[in-house]
């Protein structure tokens, strides 16, 4: 009697170090192998690269590759550097015909849209709209770029913007709270501007300068500033958007009064990466998906993930995956945005069985649970990269310092394994990971990055049922007889066959 085999198709690439693999039995996993993997978006030319090259890597199991549909989510070398803006980019005050709107989670350092500015009675008054969520808790106020303190007045307290011993320049934020009110100093003083103008959700700050004496103008108005007359920019480095997290609702796997319906129950926005992604994805205005959409359980496992503490070489510790993001919704695609976070936590796209949403992020020092042995392979096939198909030797992280005012800097260079020095032409890269703003997350997820990039080996593998699991889990292990093929892979695509 012929049996009917369940099978699989498998893509695989090595990970952390490039270990050979071997398959075990199912029809198709397709992946590449890699050193370390790092996941981001799937642009249209990272389908047609990625497409070639497991087509030529399979063999016999080519024509299975080219007709699968790549869920292998690409890593951030090919999110365009053109939807990667510097932080020094948002943190300036200017006047559009159409103004900018800002979707903002975490930790940022935030300008904005200029929304009233007027002279009255020789002050100074500008508004200035951050974004559209809410500003929870301020770290730092910034007079261009620099750092203010204020009492509890408002008064700015620096002697570089006081007239002799007294205050000139005031700052007064709000939060950007649906129910607040309109700004009291401007309701009283310019009869243009009522109580309706309440900002709903839109988080804000006043500057007032002035009136200054003739004898210290030239000190205190000394700056440009998008109006001319002499004021600065105004940026806030805070806290800001709130975001739902799993973990603390009682009735969807957690503990606690959080209602993933009901926004005001929402905690503050920490950056948590699985959790800013899941916010995007909900967010009325960006993606507005459905809570019916998400893989919880999933998520919450992701962002437990992202909690856990990680240590550099100097004994600093950090969670493994904080991000703090600034979308321009009237520009950016929300999947161009999407991509910039995941490439910030080295995170994958996911779908379980049901088509609910979820995500892997980069983590590669647990043993993965999915092993599969000589027992399991039914096929496999394989080959080595090819030279020249990686252009780059040395690769640069554009992330976000705090300890700079939030300002953007770049990492060190990072060498490609397979650089050798004085036979290899220098070939630099920039990799943008702005949403990051701790120097250990950087190094971690652009060395997984270079190291997807120059993978070793790929391989096509048909296994069987056991091999179902991985369409659950981002890597597997090949124990096998053949040493060269044995280590732990990242999976890029699952395919089932049901063929005798």
């Amino acid at each position: 009697m012929r049996l009917k085999i369940f099978a699989a198709f498998l893509g695989l690439t090595t990970a952390l170090t490039p270990v050979p693999a071997h398959a075990g039995i199912v029809t198709g996993i397709v992946s590449l192998v890699s050193t370390v993997a790092n996941a981001v978006g799937v642009s249209v030319a990272g389908q047609a690269i990625i497409g070639q090259a497991l087509f030529a890597a399979t063999g016999s199991i080519g024509a299975a590759l080219a007709s699968a549909a790549l869920s292998f989510a690409l890593n951030a070398f090919f999110v365009p550097d053109a939807q990667q803006p510097t932080p020094q980019e948002t943190q300036s005050n200017f006047m559009l015909e159409e103004a900018p709107r800002f979707w903002i989670s975490g930790r940022q350092r935030q300008g904005g849209t200029i929304t009233f500015a007027e002279v009255s009675e020789g002050r100074i008054y500008k508004c200035v709209a951050h974004g559209d969520c809410e500003l929870t808790s301020i770290e730092n106020y910034y007079l261009n770029d620099k750092n203010v303190s204020i009492d509890s007045s408002g008064r700015v307290q620096n002697s570089a913007y006081r007239d002799g011993t007294t205050e000139k320049y005031f700052l007064e934020s709000r939060s950007g709270k649906v129910n607040q009110s309109a700004m009291s100093r401007l309701v009283s003083n310019f009869p243009e501007w009522t109580e309706n103008h309440k900002g709903a959700g839109v988080c804000d700050t006043l500057l007032r300068v002035g009136p200054v004496s003739d004898a210290l103008r030239s000190k205190l108005l000394k700056h440009s500033g998008a109006l001319r007359l002499g004021e600065p920019d105004v940026t806030v480095d805070g806290w800001y958007g709130r975001y739902y997290d799993p973990r603390n609702d009682s009735t969807n796997g957690g503990e606690g009064d959080e209602r993933v319906d009901d926004s005001t129950t929402w905690g503050v926005s920490y950056g948590n990466a699985a959790l800013v992604i899941i916010q995007h994805r909900l967010d009325p205005e960006r993606f507005a998906n459905s809570p019916d959409d998400i893989n919880w359980p999933n998520i919450i496992e992701q962002a437990n993930i992202c909690d856990e503490i990680v240590f550099d070489k100097y004994s600093n510790s950090a969670p493994r995956y904080r991000i703090g993001i600034t979308v321009n919704k009237k520009s950016e695609r929300n999947i161009d945005a999407e991509n910039r976070m995941l490439s910030s936590c080295d995170a994958i796209r996911w779908q379980n069985d049901e088509g609910k949403f979820g995500l892997f992020v980069g983590k590669y020092d647990a043993t993965p649970d999915l092993v599969l042995t000589d027992s399991d392979i039914i096929e496999i096939e394989s080959r080595d990269g090819e030279d020249g198909e990686n252009l780059f030797t040395h690769y640069f992280a554009s992330y976000t310092e705090p300890s700079f005012n939030m300002k953007g800097t770049q990492s060190g260079a990072l060498a490609s394994p397979d650089f050798v020095d004085g036979e290899d032409d220098v070939s630099t890269k920039e990799v943008s990971l702005y949403p990051i703003q701790n120097h250990n997350q950087a190094i971690r997820v652009l060395n997984a990055g270079v190291r997807r990039q120059h993978e070793k080996l790929r391989l096509g593998v048909v296994a069987g049922l056991r091999a179902l699991e991985a369409k659950r889990t981002r890597f597997l292990r090949l124990d096998v007889t053949d040493a060269v093929l044995s280590g732990r892979y990242e999976i890029a695509n699952v395919t089932d066959s049901y063929d005798g």
